[in-house]
């Protein structure tokens, strides 16, 4: 079921959101590994619109989630703008690595900016519903296997 949650644009909120999201991915079927990517990417989206994003007149940001076909879409919306894409921190930095964190553990990011709004958006997939195909069975002992080779997907 899709769920719509105001949050008040304040750190404690970070943790209410991971909490809501594991939630939602339970109710979704994710398994652990899957509920803590969506956790962790939750947590920098939310971060990055109250630090870097302007909260709408309730004074709040809003967190959406929605189970897909595939998995959990999750959505965090500010009033936040920005003119130019943001630049990844140096290595130093102890800043700038929200949206590289979060790419790295989904398996689809949009980030979409205008209209006087921000949306972070990113989806998990069930591991059944992933493009990887697993590994065939090894042959029974004592059998060959087939000659020629197993076509599977890969991960971007």
């Amino acid at each position: 079921m899709k769920r719509e949650t105001w949050l008040p644009a304040a750190p404690a909120s970070v943790r209410a959101a991971r909490s809501l999201v594991r939630q939602a991915a339970t109710e979704a079927g994710l398994d652990d590994a899957c509920t803590w990517d969506l956790m962790l990417a939750t947590s920098e989206a939310v971060a990055n619109a109250i630090e870097h994003g302007t909260a709408w007149p309730n004074q709040c940001i809003l967190l959406t989630t929605t189970p897909s076909s595939r998995g959990l879409r999750i959505e965090v919306c500010d009033r936040g703008t920005f003119a130019e894409a943001p630049k990844p921190g140096a290595l130093e930095a102890t800043c700038g690595r929200g949206i590289r964190i979060i790419r790295a553990v989904v398996d689809h990011l949009e980030v979409e900016n205008g209209s006087d709004r921000t949306v972070v958006r990113f989806e998990k997939h069930t591991p059944l519903s992933s493009s990887i195909r697993p590994l065939p069975a090894p042959p029974p002992a004592g059998r060959r296997a087939a000659t020629g080779s197993a076509s599977g997907g890969s991960r971007v």
